[in-house]
């Protein structure tokens, strides 16, 4: 297939290793607009040496070339697929109607059975990441701080309808993945609903979902009680009121998220979890029924993850 160039930026980093003998070279590829551009194919060469290597961006447009000889390297980028195409195109022409100008500024693909690319195994893998968007500002989180533009947005029901119409549960045949950064699930007014609408699609299939906790009320808890089985991954990173809301910024959420693992009494028996914490290298264990073992640091860089029992 042939590749086309898109207007794209390299944004590099380079730092030697080991006595100045090895180097690595990193860096963001984003686009014009300055979002990151995910899967973009990087080539590295030595004009000196001869030496070529190559990757693809990360889905956050990040990419790195570890242990190089110290030297001289040219980077170029491209980017293949339907968008870039589309792009090269409208570049040349312009469309009209009625002898009228047309702005473009979206596509639609006409057959998307044939854009079953994608093979993962529940029906809620095939929709995420549902947000793009969190209420918290961590101050340890990558996207959060990351010194370009990221993408906030939020899958509509009709996109969620769409994904799980084209999803096999036979299979695990699915649309290609959404261009999303994987932030807070719930922040999405419509979370509830379109889990609801991924369990009815696969009623028995465990979920797992990703959440800092600070939707965790009462009425949450009691819907998603009804959606079962579901692993929770708590992404906490303080115990202590205080650290947590220095941390992570979530106001006055701080109190429901810090109650994510005691908040379900109606779930008996359904989620346990643990609270690890790499830095200090200590662990703790919640039960969802309020009880605790083990000693829980007041503050961890890692995550609370809830289990299925």
């Amino acid at each position: 297939m042939k590749v086309l160039s898109v207007p794209l930026i390299l944004c590099v980093g380079v730092y030697s290793l080991l006595a100045q003998t090895r180097a690595v070279i990193n860096g963001t590829v984003i686009d014009t607009s300055g979002a990151t551009v995910g899967d973009a194919k990087v080539q590295l060469t030595a004009p000196a040496t001869g030496l070529r290597r190559e990757m693809g961006t990360h889905s956050n447009g990040i990419y790195e070339f570890p242990s190089l000889p110290v030297g001289t390297y040219n980077i170029s980028v491209s980017k293949s697929g339907i968008e870039t195409y589309l792009q090269r195109l409208l570049s040349l022409v312009q469309l009209e109607h009625d002898r009228r100008p047309l702005e473009v500024d979206g596509f639609r693909l006409r057959d998307l059975s044939q854009w079953t690319s994608f093979t993962t195994n529940t029906a809620m893998n095939a929709l995420t990441p549902i947000s793009s968007v969190c209420n918290s500002k961590c101050d340890l989180c990558f996207e959060e701080n990351a010194p370009y533009a990221r993408e906030q947005s939020l899958m509509s029901l009709d996109e969620a309808r769409t994904r799980l119409k084209y999803y096999s549960p036979e299979s695990g045949r699915a649309l290609f993945p959404s261009s999303r950064d994987h932030m807070e699930t719930f922040v999405h007014p419509k979370a509830l609903e379109i889990i609801e609408i991924a369990r009815q699609r696969e009623p028995n299939k465990l979920f797992w979902i990703t959440s800092n906790g600070s939707f965790f009320t009462d009425n949450v808890v009691e819907r998603l009680a009804k959606l079962k089985p579901i692993i929770f991954k708590l992404s906490l990173n303080a115990a202590d009121p205080d650290e947590n809301r220095r941390l992570m910024h979530t106001g006055r959420r701080t109190e429901i998220a810090l109650d994510a693992p005691r908040a379900a009494p109606e779930i008996p028996d359904t989620f346990h979890g643990s609270y690890r914490c790499v830095a200090y290298l200590e662990h703790g264990e919640y039960r969802i029924d309020g009880t605790l073992s083990g000693e829980l640091p007041s503050v961890c860089n890692s995550h609370s993850t809830a289990t299925h029992a």
